[in-house]
């Protein structure tokens, strides 16, 4: 019996042209404290909807990193997009994982994210390295 060439994964088209299933979290920094949270998904996103919350004038104060790899065990720099309190961030593209760090550890900070996920396994995904991601 030949095998399905038209089940989900990461080049089956349908698998993105479908709405997604919509996937809320979020978190606080407590305290200002520094560190960093990774959030894993269930499935493959296509597009993440991120609000940076914070204790400060929305859009005055950068607060908050969010990058595809760990910030902490990132090789270079600006391979993050800088969260400012009050704004809202649209990302779309392939996630299995993204990552939340505090910049500005005198302001506490927190995020809203919601993610459009798709049906296709994390395992699936590859993961994400090269030039603009972590070099």
């Amino acid at each position: 019996m030949a095998s399905n060439i038209y089940s989900v994964g990461l080049r089956n088209v349908g698998s993105y042209q479908v709405s997604g299933t919509p996937w809320v979290t979020g978190s606080n920094f407590v305290g200002g404290a520094g560190g960093e949270i990774c959030v894993k998904f269930p499935y493959v996103a296509k597009s993440l909807f991120i609000k940076i919350r914070g204790d400060d004038d929305p859009g005055t104060t950068q607060n908050s990193r969010i990058s595809l790899v760990s910030y902490y065990q990132n090789n270079a720099d600006n391979h993050y997009l800088m969260g400012f309190m009050g704004r809202e961030y649209i990302l779309t593209g392939k996630f299995k994982e993204i990552y939340f760090s505090i910049h500005n550890p005198s302001h506490e900070s927190g995020f809203e994210l919601v993610a459009e996920l798709t049906n296709i396994p994390t395992s699936s995904m590859f993961t994400l390295t090269g030039s603009g991601v972590d070099e």
